[in-house]
């Protein structure tokens, strides 16, 4: 069996990777790998959606049957958001201190400069937000260090800065 597109993200079978192949039949084959790694071979059906004062093509939810711009493969089934809602990780760790307090929104802001699209400064962004991190855990590991010590050694507090700590990290054995 030949397939008329294949997903680019983990999971999701997006409007546009059908559209990017050129094929306008009603029906298309898709191959896409799944959170697992495993391989998802679907037939993902077209349907005309109104919108505004005109109509656009839109694939059909093989769960509900609405149309839909993005399907996700969740237990074994392509779903819409209706059937299957799905929550971006600033929705779902948003509340968490590390989240708030200890870089979770810069890496995952990182994380998606590294996966999108090449844009311009997308590299210095990507190159602030790294020093950002680092910075931050410098000053954490600071603050710790005494009390790291003052554990280990009964009392003791240990007198070790940041930059010794982080060339003992980085040496090869």
């Amino acid at each position: 069996m030949t397939f008329d597109a294949v997903a680019l993200e983990i999971g999701t079978v997006r409007l546009a990777d059908l559209q990017a192949t050129g094929v306008r039949d009603d029906e298309v084959a898709v191959v896409l790998l799944t959170d697992g790694g495993n391989e998802h071979r679907a037939i993902v059906s077209t349907t005309d959606k109104a919108s505004g004062r005109g109509v656009h093509r839109a694939m059909r939810c093989p769960r509900c049957g609405k149309p839909a711009g993005v399907l996700r493969h969740h237990e074994g089934v392509l779903q819409c958001a209706r059937c299957w809602p799905h929550r971006t990780s600033q929705q779902r760790q948003s509340n968490l201190a590390w989240w708030r307090r200890d870089g979770g929104r810069q890496t995952d802001q990182l994380l998606r400069l590294a996966l999108g699209r090449h844009r311009p400064g997308r590299l210095e962004k990507m190159q602030a937000l790294a020093d950002e991190l680092v910075l931050a855990d410098e000053q954490r590991l600071s603050t710790l260090l005494p009390h790291i010590g003052t554990a280990l050694d009964g009392g003791v507090p240990v007198m070790a800065d940041v930059e010794s700590v982080l060339a003992i990290g980085v040496q090869e054995p």
